[in-house]
């Protein structure tokens, strides 16, 4: 034990020393959160401000109907109501056609109005008889937020409301005569359960990476870096076992993996100290981690998964010739790193005996049931038994891959 804490020691002074580990171990987990959440939400922010005060450029063809919708958007300050182009008008007659859909879909992709509401000519006649009035409105939506839709749509469900009244006081009916069953949901699922589940999915798919992505230039740099140095063989001909000289290794890629995760969550309550655009209900459920039972269990659930990281970076990183080389071996893998981890975030997808022996995914499932407040103990140490079986495997194998001379000295 003596002797892997001496290259313990050694190694993780060595690899404090590279820019690289400093900057994707402490920098980039660190300053991730604090711009995804802060930069992130002021942008989303400042988006969804600018289009809901953004003057809308709306053309009416209301055929002399619905006039108290017309005098509605004349009076809205951020609407201009505009003359609609003849050209427009005359293929409407009618009704909407497929000419007409093309001459308003032209004009609005080319910004001369933003939408085009039109009134069916009989709009009033089907109010009198008690029919639905029929009405269309065009826009142009690319995704993203849609605030001309919303606005409008808010605009007409108001009109809507209001011939309702009208129609109900003409036949001397109560305003709620239109609705026949009241439905009440009750979720008995409390927010932390909802947001947790939620937030649960989406978290430990950025810490596995953290942790993946910490590890992964120790690794290379432990292994073929030394190779390229030419003090691998140095290190062999010191009187330290292969086995020592493995474990001092492993430890410090385990531990640049766990700093990185942990850095990130630090990152996290730093940005929801800094960011108010995130909603309270998600705040709590965030800070729930700091709850020591909490931290604990994610952690002890971390360790495995960081000793499986650091058994595979550091053999293929053994085998390649070259930094570059072991970098090209060991890029790949985040692939197969990022699909477990991603399915962890679909719907549908719950911690089960099954799901809990899937390596990375039941890490992923096992944070949303811990920051739920849900979690299944069987699961967690059927999980937890899994994960170290798996590491322990990939830890024999890099001790057997180091014993191998060909291979160390490639």
């Amino acid at each position: 034990m003596k002797m892997t804490l001496t290259i313990f020691r050694k190694e993780l002074i060595d690899t404090l020393r590279d820019r690289r580990t400093i900057l994707t171990m402490l920098l980039v987990p660190l300053l991730m959160y604090p711009l995804l959440m802060g930069v992130g939400g002021k942008v989303i922010q400042g988006q969804t401000k600018k289009a809901q005060e953004q003057v809308l450029k709306v053309a009416l063809v209301h055929n002399g109907q619905a006039e108290v919708f017309r005098k509605d958007l004349a009076t809205d300050s951020k609407i201009d109501l505009m003359e609609v182009p003849d050209d427009i008008v005359g293929a409407l007659v009618g009704g909407p056609s497929v000419l007409a859909d093309s001459l308003i879909g032209q004009a609005i992709r080319n910004e001369v109005m933003d939408i085009l509401v039109w009134f069916d000519p009989g709009f009033d006649a089907r109010l009198d008889s008690n029919l639905p009035g029929n009405a269309t409105y065009y826009y142009n939506s690319k995704g993203g937020i849609d605030a001309a839709k919303m606005r409008m749509t808010m605009k007409l469900g108001t009109l809507e409301q209001l011939l309702l009244q009208q129609r109900f006081a003409r036949l001397g009916l109560p305003s709620n005569v239109n609705k026949a069953v009241t439905v009440k949901e009750q979720n008995v699922a409390g927010k932390r359960e909802v947001l947790g589940q939620l937030i649960g999915g989406i978290l430990p798919y950025f810490i596995i990476i953290l942790c993946f992505t910490g590890a992964m230039y120790p690794a290379i740099d432990l292994a073929a870096g030394e190779k390229e140095r030419g003090t691998i063989e140095t290190l062999l001909t010191a009187p330290v076992s292969r086995f020592h000289m493995v474990m001092g290794k492993i430890l410090v890629v385990m531990l640049t993996g766990l700093v990185s995760a942990m850095v990130a969550l630090v990152g996290i309550f730093a940005a929801l100290q800094i960011t108010d655009v995130i909603p309270s209900d998600i705040t709590k459920v965030l800070y729930s981690m700091l709850e020591p039972q909490v931290f604990l269990l994610v952690l002890l659930m971390l360790v495995p998964v960081t000793l499986l990281f650091a058994s595979i970076l550091l053999s293929l990183s053994i085998y390649a010739r070259s930094f570059k080389e072991a970098q090209s071996m060991v890029t790949p893998l985040i692939i197969f790193i990022l699909f477990p981890a991603f399915v962890g975030l679909l719907p549908g997808i719950e911690l089960n005996l099954t799901t809990a022996l899937v390596p990375i995914l039941n890490v992923s499932l096992i944070t949303k049931d811990i920051l739920s407040g849900n979690l299944n103990l069987v699961y967690y140490l059927v999980a937890l038994l899994s994960m170290t079986a798996l590491s322990a495997i990939g830890l024999i194998f890099s001790l057997r891959w180091f014993g191998k001379e060909s291979v160390v000295l490639r």
